[in-house]
Formats: C-alpha cells, sequence, structure tokens
C-alpha cells in the first residue's frame, strides 16, 4: 500500500517485489522500480548508486524487459537459513554473569535549545553555491562487465515548497539528536539559518527557487542537517564525570530471543548458542571458550548497551560484543570486549565511552573491569600461538 500511495524513503537499494503486479491490485511494476531511484545520501564519491530488484514470477518477468535495453538479472534460489531460539539453560547457570546497569551519562537540557542563535552558526556554502546548474543522469549498465547501456539526463522534477524542505530538514535534526517535541522551536530556528546565514548572503523568502533547488540536493541537506545536529549538542547536552551504579542484571534473567544470524555451541556460556554476527566473531567465542584462564563468556548480542556521544552531537547507544570473566593468579577481571574487524565512524568515541564507563564501575564496586578491543588482524596473527587469554593480552600489547 506504501508503494501504491507514498513513500518518503529514499535509501533505497532492494526492491522485493512479493505482490501480484496486476491491474486490480493497483500496483504497477515499473512505480515500484521507481521508489529505488530516489537519490539516496551516504553513496560513493562518484555520486553513483545501485538497485537491485527482485520479486514474483509477474514483477521479474517485468525487469526482464529491461534485459531487451541490455541489462542483466542474477538470480538464486538458495533461501537463508532458519533462524534459532537463543536462550538461557538451567544447567548452565554456573556461567551466568551479572552485568552492573548504570544512570546515562548525558541527558539534554531542552530549554538551552531555544538559546541558539542561527546567526552564529558557521556559513555552509557562499553564496555562488545558489547560481549553480544541477543535473540527474540515470545510467543502464550490465552488472557482471559493467557495461555501459545507456545514459540520459533526468528532466527536472517538481519542486517541493520552502516550507516542506524545511520541516523535512528539522523533522531529521529532531530524528539524529533523539529530540520529540521541539518541531515548533528548532523550525523557526533553521528557517532563519537558511535565509539569512546558511549561503553567507540574505535570501527573501523561503519559496526562492534557487534556494529550493539547491535544498532538494541530499548532499546539501545532510551537510545542513549535521551542521545543526552538532550546534544543538554542542549547546544542549550536559554530562556527568561519572555515572553511577543503579544495579546490575543477570544474564541467565534474559527472555529467550529469535536469532537469524550466524551461532554456535560453546560450553563456557549461559546461552544455548552463542550469538554472532560474523565468522571473526565465531571465531573468537571459540578461543574464549578454549582458554583455561576465562571461567565463562557471553554474546551479549545487543542485551546490553551504554550512552555515548557522537561527533555529530547526537546521543547514541553502544552495545559491546562480549562479556568475560577471566581468572588469572588469583585475580579476577571483568571484560567488556569489541572485535572489530574494520573501524566506522564514532568507534573513538565508543571506546572512550565504555572504558569511561568500566572505570565508574570499578570504583563503585569490588570487582575490576576492562575494556579491549581487538582488531582482526591482530588476532588472525596471535590466535595459534595463544593458549589463554593472559598469552594473547601479553602478544597483542607487544604486537601494539
Amino acid at each position: 500500500m506504501m508503494l501504491r500511495e507514498g513513500w518518503d524513503v529514499q535509501n533505497v537499494s532492494i526492491v522485493l517485489g512479493l505482490r501480484p503486479f496486476t491491474s486490480q491490485a493497483q500496483i504497477l511494476p515499473e512505480q515500484a522500480v521507481g521508489r529505488g531511484l530516489r537519490l539516496m545520501s551516504g553513496i560513493s564519491p562518484d555520486h553513483t548508486q545501485t538497485l537491485e530488484v527482485m520479486g514474483t514470477e509477474a514483477f521479474e518477468e517485468f525487469v526482464r524487459e529491461l534485459e531487451k535495453e541490455g541489462v542483466g538479472i542474477n538470480t538464486t534460489k538458495t533461501p537463508p537459513p532458519l533462524p534459532v531460539t537463543i536462550a538461557p539453560e538451567k544447567s548452565r547457570l554456573i556461567y551466568d554473569i551479572e552485568i552492573p546497569q548504570t544512570e546515562f551519562r548525558f541527558s539534554r537540557n531542552y530549554k538551552k535549545i531555544e538559546t541558539l542563535d542561527p546567526l552564529k552558526i558557521p556559513s555552509l556554502y557562499s553564496s555562488d553555491k545558489l547560481e549553480e546548474e544541477r543535473k540527474i543522469f540515470l545510467k543502464m549498465e550490465f552488472p557482471v562487465t559493467e557495461t555501459e547501456v545507456h545514459i540520459a539526463s533526468l528532466p527536472a522534477t517538481t519542486l517541493s515548497s520552502g516550507r516542506e524542505l524545511v520541516s523535512y530538514i528539522v523533522r531529521e535534526v529532531m530524528k539524529r539528536t533523539r529530540l520529540t517535541c521541539e518541531f515548533n522551536n528548532l523550525y523557526p530556528i533553521v528557517e532563519r539559518y537558511l535565509l539569512e546565514r546558511c549561503f553567507e548572503t540574505k535570501i527573501k523568502d523561503i519559496e526562492d527557487d534557487k534556494l529550493r533547488r539547491h535544498l532538494t540536493d541530499i548532499s546539501i541537506q545532510d551537510a545542513i542537517i549535521d551542521l545543526l545536529v552538532k550546534k544543538i549538542g554542542e549547546i544542549s547536552i550536559e554530562t556527568k564525570k561519572e555515572v553511577v551504579k543503579l544495579g546490575s542484571f543477570k544474564l541467565s534473567k534474559i527472555p529467550p530471543f529469535i536469532w537469524r544470524r550466524k551461532h554456535l555451541r560453546c560450553k563456557k556460556t549461559v546461552f544455548n548458542f552463542v550469538a554472532v554476527y560474523n565468522d571473526f566473531e565465531a571465531e573468537f567465542a571459540e578461543f574464549l571458550d578454549k582458554c583455561s584462564d576465562i571461567e565463562k563468556f557471553a554474546a551479549l548480542a545487543e542485551k546490553f548497551s551504554i550512552d555515548y556521544l557522537s561527533s555529530r552531537g547526537a546521543i547514541r547507544f553502544y552495545y559491546p560484543d562480549f562479556v568475560a570473566i577471566q581468572k588469572s593468579n588469583g585475580e579476577i577481571i571483568h571484560w567488556i570486549i569489541e572485535t572489530k574487524g574494520r573501524e566506522y565512524e564514532d568507534t573513538d568515541k565508543k571506546d572512550e565511552a565504555i572504558k569511561k564507563w568500566c572505570e565508574d564501575i570499578s570504583k563503585q564496586s569490588k570487582t575490576e573491569w576492562k575494556y579491549l578491543k581487538i582488531h582482526q588482524y591482530n588476532f588472525e596473527k596471535l590466535k595459534n600461538t595463544c593458549n589463554t587469554f593472559s598469552e594473547l593480552l601479553k602478544n597483542l600489547f607487544n604486537t601494539a
């Protein structure tokens, strides 16, 4: 029904057509495919985006008509694996782990948002930017050889009104800053910023054609939204130097949950399966299970998180991969462990937040909590030479 009546999603990279595409259903296949042709944000520097299309026989029959234009269609008949139920087991309670729960470190003072002066926010573009012409090209190519079949310039579409564009920017700012009821306060601030500051010139009317044309550009929208999110964060975020422990929860009390990704059986965990996202996590879980100095561990599977402040000024949540308890030389250490195949945005912010969390909890409790991030390339080099977690730590830090 959404495909027929309206659609407000831009980042579409796959169209899966499972409804009957008939005149009675009133859903046109070209309309469904068209939903994936909207320009999206966060694409490659060459501003090229790829759309994959699949679906019912009737839908794919329509798509195969594109082959007459030279576009190849790849198919697969392998179904996805069935999900499993992951749950604590009573026979494994000796491997249960208790994790502290704390208050949030970051909070937002909403009253301070009203004091944000749009004229003190930096400009993003010069006035010359408004004079630039924008064109959108649609290219069809054979996916295997990447042979170009056809390229065409798309005609200019009807521009949304200035107020609609400002409203969209305000809603996105609210979404990324996790605001729920500040629209009426934010709208005049954002509109004034766009009219008087953003382009280093004063624009008389929010319905100005040049302004509207550029506000439809995804990259310009994102730049404006990111800047506003950051400035709102700077003015409204309040940070606690130390978070207070409020209680704790046991992994054995986590209700059973469905897992559709990779999983494996291990001994030293309270769960029937270890829930992991990839082969690296699975291999690391097996390593922990074999370490003689690891008493117990668990994959957290997004069942534990702490808050952190992103580089864009938004309050977000970080979900570590593993918790493990090490006994070495009579000393008990609780580890929060993150396995990393590659670094993403704000990884440093997450590291900083969980390290501070461990410091705070260690001060307030009689247990020692530490954080470890292990990169896949380091683990690959060390996994066959280490029989204990202590040996891994020693070699890891020597390697670093």
